[in-house]
């Protein structure tokens, strides 16, 4: 038993110094890191571009009238879906309320979906 262990524990570590990888199956890679920062970085140009777009602009405006409060952006609370960018905002005032815009960005039209105010 000692044996088939040992010859186990051997041939881990041959196969892992080897940069044979275990845990991912045949054909799959690691995933390539500049893909995914350059993913992060159109994500957040994307965020900001719909931050400053005069439709969600208006729609933060109202919100700001009607409930008496001043909206913060929370850009690094932004997050997306298959469709829409979800933009949230936080608005402390007369009366405190949280704010989230779906809109979405299509051939440079912004397009806002819907938007919520949470109390």
């Amino acid at each position: 038993m000692k044996k088939v262990l040992l010859s186990l524990v051997c041939l881990l570590t041959v196969s892992a110094q080897a940069g044979i990888s275990i845990g991912l199956p045949p054909g799959m890679s690691m995933p390539d890191y500049d893909s995914i920062e350059q993913s992060q970085r159109v994500f957040v140009e994307t965020v900001e571009e719909l931050m400053a777009s005069d439709e969600v602009k208006a729609i933060v405006e109202t919100v700001e009238d009607d409930y008496l409060a001043a909206c913060i952006a929370l850009p690094q609370k932004a997050s997306a879906t298959l469709f829409n960018v979800y933009l949230r905002y936080e608005c402390e005032g007369a009366t405190d309320v949280k704010l989230v815009i779906a809109a979405k960005m299509k051939k440079g039209v912004v397009k806002v979906k819907n938007y919520k105010v949470k109390f």
